[in-house]
């Protein structure tokens, strides 16, 4: 700022520089400039003059420092910044060296990595050479491959020769499967003459077997004239055969007349047969009266010999009848006796099956209950201790049901086999054939201890249902990739970075619900475990331990280096070999 100066002291502090073992002073910039003062020479104000910006005062600007960052200081155009960029220093930006993959540096255009690729050298891309396969090559524009297919050599397809249903070769439009069919010769089917009722061959829309039928011509079917029993001929909705039946007149039946017994006619419902029986009038039987013993005649319920009612005698008497109160016994009730009847299927036991038969018929009693302090019931047997059926068709019925307010439902124990089998192929020995399904574990579960699945089918995986694009054909073994929409397709490209898992038909461990039919099409996915894929060893050969990713043929697997894996794409290590050509292998899932 202008002041009244006589002299000026510029006094130098040293400062050491850090990490250097000397000490630097350095003046940057100093300016002096003096004016005389006109207010004293004129007596007239006079405009300031516009001061000079430097790093230490500001101007119209105030200039930045070299290389300082700081905000609203100008760029000075000395500043390192704005030199010529090189590999060893920054201008406005550095830049790298050839072929360096530093962050934060600009290729030159020299880099050897924008120079023309070739089959031996990087370019942008390394180009593959003819028929090659790896991975990250480039196809060339000569590429065989991509040559216009014949029947003789291949180009990205090859085509079939006429009528050759080699598989793999591509159907051409002049093939003679696609021409228009006649009787004689074939085009997509061969179609059969009039009439003719050979097998394979197509039936012609002109075909008098398509004509309309009648009584006299046959068309899919002929029709039976009026009351006509003819075989194979279809009976027509104005027979008389099918009009209302009457007494006198057939129908489909004839009907008889009340009280009736002529062979072959329908009794009606107004028949006096089937009305309500008395003792003066029958109906279906004749009621006798009470106590008369009239043959022909039925007893009805109140007559007075179905009442004999006696007094329960005690059992110190001889003469005690059979049926008697069993609270009159006194002491322990032992029942021995040697008998057995023969019992199969889910039904209730015949009464000779064993020496004590319990039978309630009401609807919510039960047959026999055992109360105790310890144990209410026990059953022994040299072979099942206790049987529960139930032929009930309610979903929630069950042979056996345990209850308890605080401890376990059921408690089970083996001393030296498995305490619980839940087995769904049934019980051969008792002639049982099961459903298949096992176990249902409803709520929230607890295991202590190892758990071992095995399907004995080589499945040993973890599977879910997925929904798939239902324009693909996928089958057992096919590996698959999420698509745009959401659903599971059969992979297709090589090195695929989207792979879910492998089409499996069963698996050891099943996540998630069965989808029904409304929901689409669905297919079982393992996605972790042991799988059975498909796998093309046409390139190279695949042994066990080796790397697995996608390939070029749909849905399957080929080998990969570890060199050449993309981050992602590594669904599987092959567990069994495959030499060459296409096949399955066991592989384990393990996704990276």
């Amino acid at each position: 700022m202008p002041t009244n100066v006589r002299y000026l002291k510029l006094v130098a502090r040293q400062k050491e520089k850090k990490n250097q073992e000397f000490y630097q002073t350095k003046i940057v910039e100093l300016e002096l400039y003096a004016t005389p003062d006109l207010n004293d020479l004129t007596n007239k104000p006079t405009a300031e003059p516009l001061p000079y910006a430097t790093v230490l005062r500001s101007g119209l600007v105030r200039l930045a420092v070299d290389g300082e960052n700081s905000e609203g200081a100008a760029v000075q155009s000395n500043d390192r910044r704005l030199r010529d960029a090189s590999t060893e220093y920054k201008g406005i930006v550095e830049l790298a060296g050839d072929g360096e993959e530093k962050e934060g540096l600009v290729v030159q255009g020299n880099d050897k990595r924008l120079k023309h690729a070739t089959e031996l050298a990087y370019g942008l891309v390394r180009l593959a050479s003819n028929g090659e396969n790896r991975a990250e090559r480039v196809v060339q524009g000569n590429d065989d491959r991509l040559r216009t297919a014949t029947v003789s050599s291949l180009g990205i397809v090859e085509l079939a020769e006429n009528g050759e249903t080699k598989e793999g070769v591509v159907v051409q439009g002049n093939d003679d499967r696609l021409k228009i069919a006649t009787s004689k010769k074939y085009g997509l089917a061969i179609l059969s003459e009039p009439g003719a009722a050979e097998p394979g061959k197509a039936v012609t829309a002109d075909d008098p077997r398509l004509r309309n039928a009648t009584t006299e011509f046959p068309g899919i079917v002929r029709f039976a004239k009026n009351g006509e029993e003819s075989s194979e001929a279809a009976v027509q909705g104005n027979d008389k055969r099918l009009k209302h039946a009457t007494t006198e007149t057939y129908g489909i039946v004839q009907l008889a007349q009340s009280g009736e017994s002529k062979e072959g006619v329908v009794v009606q419902g107004n028949d006096k047969r089937l009305r309500n029986a008395t003792t003066s009038y029958p109906g279906i039987v004749e009621f006798a009266t009470l106590g008369n013993s009239v043959p022909g005649k039925v007893v009805s319920a109140d007559d007075p010999r179905l009442s004999d009612k006696r007094d329960p005698k005690p059992h110190t008497h001889d003469y005690a009848p059979i049926g008697h109160d069993f609270s009159s016994h006194t002491g322990l009730l032992k029942v021995k006796g040697n008998t057995e009847a023969a019992y199969t299927n889910i039904s209730p036991p015949p009464e000779n099956h064993s020496p004590i038969y319990g039978r309630n018929e009401s609807e919510k009693g039960a047959g026999v209950v055992g109360v105790a302090r310890n144990t209410g019931l026990i059953g022994y047997g040299e072979k099942f201790g206790v049987r529960g059926d139930s032929s009930s068709v309610d979903k929630d019925s069950a042979g056996v049901i345990g209850l308890a307010k605080r401890g376990f439902g059921g408690i089970f124990h083996s001393r030296s086999g498995v305490a619980l089998l839940a087995s769904g192929k049934g019980i051969p020995s008792l002639g049982e054939t099961g459903s298949g399904k096992a176990l249902v574990a409803e709520g929230e579960s607890e295991f202590l201890g190892t758990v071992r699945i095995s399907t004995g089918k080589n499945t040993d995986c973890i599977a879910r249902f997925f929904p798939v694009n239902p324009s693909d054909v996928i089958s057992e073994g096919d590996i698959l990739v999420m698509g745009e929409d959401g659903r599971l397709q059969k992979a297709k490209s090589a090195n695929a970075t989207h792979t879910i898992g492998v089409a499996v038909k069963s698996a050891a461990l099943l996540f998630g619900s069965q989808p029904s039919s409304s929901d689409g099409p669905h297919w079982l996915v393992a996605v972790s475990g042991v799988a059975t894929v498909n796998a093309d060893a046409s390139a190279y050969p695949i042994q066990p331990g080796n790397l697995l990713v996608t390939g070029l043929t749909g849905g399957h697997a080929v080998r990969i280096s570890a060199e050449s894996l993309r981050p992602g794409s590594l669904f599987g290590k092959a567990l069994t070999s495959l030499r060459s050509g296409r096949g399955q292998i066991q592989i384990l899932l393990c996704f990276q």
